[in-house]
């Protein structure tokens, strides 16, 4: 067991660092971290990055952990263009080789924080609820530790995987913890309950996060997250024509509840 460094961190999840509308976004979700307080270092993971992008997020008091980008192979497996982000949720695992920090909370970088994080005593794995399934990767609590990212990596590059069958063959997701709605979270999502309740025996908790908004899927395109932008001092980000024509089939309608039943895409 290693030693206590006192220090805790927050990881911003970066879904791509070379799309400017990500970088802005993981701007945003820092500021809003500032702003109400929160001192902690902040970090992202990432695999690549260019100058002007490290020296864009370096002015922000972001430190960079670049890392080798790692190929899982079993990920390979949706055919409704899910592999990018399948990808990205298991790169979101590299925030365990942190191991000078004693807690990370790790966040996707559509959230704005809106309270003072001040619960760093949640345990190990505390995650988030999920619309679409009982619990998501877009907000964790954990104790980063080398050994247990080197045996999650080689885990993640070895074990066997299919949607129906499970991680290692421990049975598709749903017989394990029901009502899952996101086929794609049997890999990520799937591989979590694998290693906390069969490798490791720990189990997982679930907190709602009450000091954070989630702007998932299609939230991140309505108006009401581009004013928090505006709040956070960012002017020039891109809502995309595909985003700006779902967004008015779904007019008439409250977008937020139609998001969260489920008219969402999953990044």
């Amino acid at each position: 067991m290693k030693a206590p460094s006192g220090k805790n961190a927050f990881v911003v999840g970066c879904f791509d660092t070379t799309d400017n509308n990500q970088v802005l976004m993981t701007i945003a979700a820092a500021r809003s971290l500032r702003a109400v307080g929160n001192k902690e270092d902040i970090i992202i993971t990432c695999h690549t990055s260019t100058a002007e992008q490290r020296q864009r997020l370096e002015a922000e008091n972001i430190r960079i952990h670049e890392y080798q980008k790692i190929d899982y192979p079993n990920l390979h497996l949706f055919d409704n263009g899910s592999d990018k982000l399948l990808q990205f949720d298991a790169q979101k695992f590299q925030a365990w080789e942190l191991a000078e920090y004693d807690k990370i909370l790790f966040i996707d970088n559509d959230i704005i924080c809106n309270t003072k994080f001040d619960n760093w005593g949640l345990k190990e794995l505390t995650v988030s609820l999920g619309p679409l399934a009982p619990f998501h990767t877009g907000i964790m609590v954990l104790q980063p530790n080398h050994a247990v990212y080197i045996t999650m990596r080689h885990l993640l590059q070895t074990l066997p995987f299919t949607p129906e069958e499970g991680w290692n063959n421990t049975g598709p997701i749903n017989t394990q913890w029901p009502n899952w709605k996101f086929q794609c979270a049997a890999a990520s999502q799937g591989f979590l309950l694998y290693y906390f309740f069969k490798m490791t025996n720990s189990g997982i908790f679930i907190n709602d996060f009450p000091w954070f908004n989630h702007y998932a899927g299609l939230l991140k395109f309505t108006p009401e997250y581009q004013e928090k932008l505006k709040q956070l001092g960012i002017t020039d980000y891109h809502v995309p024509e595909w985003a700006i024509k779902k967004l008015a089939e779904l007019s008439g309608l409250n977008v937020t509840e139609s998001v969260k039943a489920g008219s969402r895409y999953p990044v």
